[in-house]
């Protein structure tokens, strides 16, 4: 379904600003409080909506942080 946003609106964790056009991935996901319907012949951005990409994996520190963070727990405090 290809829909214009009434109003700012988030949609698929995208903030949709007020006249963007795009299509929602599933027709249950139209909200009248900010979504209007459009006509199929009208052109709406394809890339607005994407699946979600892969998440980052998490990196290691190097050995040289973690020698520092023990220093810093192991100091005495007077």
């Amino acid at each position: 379904m290809k829909v214009k946003a009434k109003r700012l609106g988030y949609y698929a964790d995208i903030r949709i600003r007020e006249g963007q056009k795009f299509r929602l991935k599933d027709s249950e996901h139209f909200s009248e409080e900010w979504m209007e319907k459009l006509s199929k012949n009208v052109k709406v951005d394809e890339v607005l909506i994407q699946d979600k990409p892969e998440p980052i994996p998490n990196v290691l520190l190097d050995d040289a942080d973690d020698e520092q963070d023990d220093a810093d727990s192991n100091s005495e405090v007077i």
